[in-house]
Parts: structure tokens; C-alpha cells; sequence
């Protein structure tokens, strides 16, 4: 009897096996991690987009995408890092990277040194030069600042639409708040030449416009024509050419 029990068992699985090798499906996720569970949904997911890294990340985390759904550590995947109003930076995170602003054109305030990401600077040294052979008259406001300095900010009223400590992406120092002087970081700076140089080119250094129109939704911040965020050249050209924020990024290119 029990000799027949293991020989249904072996035939179960074997059948089981066989119908997820013939699926041609499986021929398409077997070399993703994924859950095995989970086949019917990532497949469904799958045929609607096109896109198996989009439906694995779609089934296994269906809120990413919707602002203050949940409260994780922020994390970092391919040297990539997100900061959001769901991936929230400790109080005690502070960049090894960090570097003095120089080279370029910023806001200087009495008993502060403006600290960036020096692969930040780098590029922005880069893109700063260009702006200026264009005859554009850009000047770096906010850089990086301590859990400490954007929470002092986030108590005061008339700061109502400022990240939460921990929700901000200028504690990775890796985002930089851009304007002209004339204008400062208001919508009056979306009528410059300034901005819509940026829009058009800053990619081309690896930034990206981190809050654009019509993304709230997803970034869960509004509109900001001035905060751009460093990714590196190869992922801010992927966002603009396929006008994504950084959030959709990870979910149609990165397993989560």
C-alpha cells in the first residue's frame, strides 16, 4: 500500500513538473527569483505588459508604487538607492561621500558648509559647465542635509510641503535643489531658459528631474521644476526617454 502511495506521489510531481517545463512561460521566468506559487499571477501580469521584471515585482509588491503604503529602511540595489515617503533613511545615516561644494555656482550661508555627494559633483561640475557655454545662470540652493537639519525644517509651518526627516533625498546627498538666483525655488523658475535646459539635458550627466508634473501619485511629493536627483548617466537617460520616475525605474528594471 505504501509502495503505491509513493508511486501516485512521484507521478503528481512528475506531472506537476512536466506542465511547468511545457508552459512556455516558465521558459521566460525560470531564470528570475520569483515564487513558484505564484506562477499564474506573474503570468497574467506578464502577457498584459510585456515585461517579466515588471510583472514579478507587480505580484510579489503590488503597493511600491502608492506613496505612504508602508515604512521600510530605504534601500540600495545595484548601487542605486531609494528614499521615499515608503523607504525612509535612518537618523544616523550620513554618506561616506561626502565632499565640500566647490567649482560651481551656489548659496553660501553664514556657519554652513554645502556637502554633496562627490560623484554627484562630479557630474554636476560637468553639467554646470555646459550651462554656462549656453549662457544659463544656475546656482545649487540646497544640497545635502543631516536627518537633524531636514527635521528642524519639517516643524516649521511655513514648510508644510518639505519631506519628512528620513523621507528626504538630501540626507543620501545625492539631490540637488537648482535655480537661478532671480527666480529661487519657486514656479516662476518653470519660465526660464534655465529650466528648460535642464529638462532637456541634465540626463545627459546622470540627473533626473526626481519630481516631475503629473507623478504625485507615484513620488508622493508635488511638482518640483528645481530637485534633481544624481543616478548616473546609463538610468537617467533609460527615466527620460521613457518618462519614469525613479520609483516605476525599479519596478519595470529591478527586482525588488
Amino acid at each position: 500500500m505504501k509502495k503505491l502511495i509513493y508511486i501516485l506521489l512521484f507521478l503528481l510531481i512528475l506531472t506537476s513538473c512536466n506542465q511547468t517545463s511545457t508552459n512556455p512561460f516558465y521558459n521566460i521566468i525560470k531564470d528570475y527569483p520569483h515564487n513558484s506559487n505564484l506562477i499564474n499571477e506573474y503570468e497574467k501580469v506578464y502577457n498584459e505588459t510585456n515585461n517579466i521584471i515588471y510583472a514579478i515585482n507587480k505580484v510579489n509588491y503590488p503597493n511600491f508604487l502608492t506613496p505612504n503604503s508602508s515604512n521600510h529602511l530605504a534601500f540600495k540595489i545595484n548601487n542605486l538607492q531609494l528614499v521615499n515617503t515608503n523607504y525612509k533613511l535612518s537618523k544616523t545615516y550620513i554618506p561616506k561621500t561626502l565632499v565640500e561644494v566647490t567649482n560651481v555656482d551656489y548659496i553660501k550661508r553664514s556657519n554652513q558648509t554645502m556637502m554633496i555627494d562627490q560623484n554627484t559633483l562630479n557630474a554636476y561640475i560637468l553639467l554646470f559647465n555646459e550651462s554656462l557655454l549656453n549662457n544659463l545662470n544656475l546656482t545649487i540652493f540646497s544640497s545635502y542635509r543631516s536627518y537633524e537639519y531636514q527635521e528642524s525644517l519639517y516643524n516649521k509651518e511655513e514648510n508644510s510641503f518639505i519631506a519628512a526627516p528620513g523621507a528626504s533625498e538630501h540626507q543620501t546627498g545625492l539631490a540637488i535643489d537648482i535655480s537661478t538666483k532671480d527666480t529661487g525655488l519657486t514656479k516662476h523658475f518653470d519660465n526660464t531658459p534655465e529650466c528648460v535646459w535642464l529638462t532637456n539635458n541634465a540626463h545627459k550627466y546622470g540627473f533626473i528631474k526626481r519630481y516631475p508634473k503629473d507623478k504625485e501619485h507615484i513620488t508622493g511629493y508635488p511638482y518640483e521644476s528645481w530637485h534633481y536627483r544624481y543616478v548616473g548617466v546609463e538610468v537617467a537617460k533609460i527615466i527620460y526617454n521613457n518618462n519614469l520616475t525613479l520609483e516605476e525605474y525599479f519596478y519595470q528594471y529591478i527586482i525588488l
